[in-house]
């Protein structure tokens, strides 16, 4: 994997939960495995990048963030 690509998917991940529309880090992987981010599982194998998408998740939902 490329560290471009890398970082693509990681703010991907990052919109993903900043949208509101997903509950933790477990479903945003599996939304970026479904449109061929296969990489995404080994992203976003790491404690403190899961722990932070989940915070980022809950906010969002708590703010009603829709995209």
């Amino acid at each position: 994997m490329s560290r471009e690509r890398d970082e693509q998917i990681l703010r991907q991940a990052d919109n993903l939960a900043r949208s509101g529309e997903y509950s933790s880090w477990w479903d945003i992987e599996v939304e970026l495995r479904s449109v061929g981010y296969q990489m995404a599982r080994d992203l976003l194998d790491n404690e403190r990048t899961r722990e932070q998408l989940d915070r980022m998740c809950a906010k969002a939902r708590e703010m009603g963030a829709y995209a």
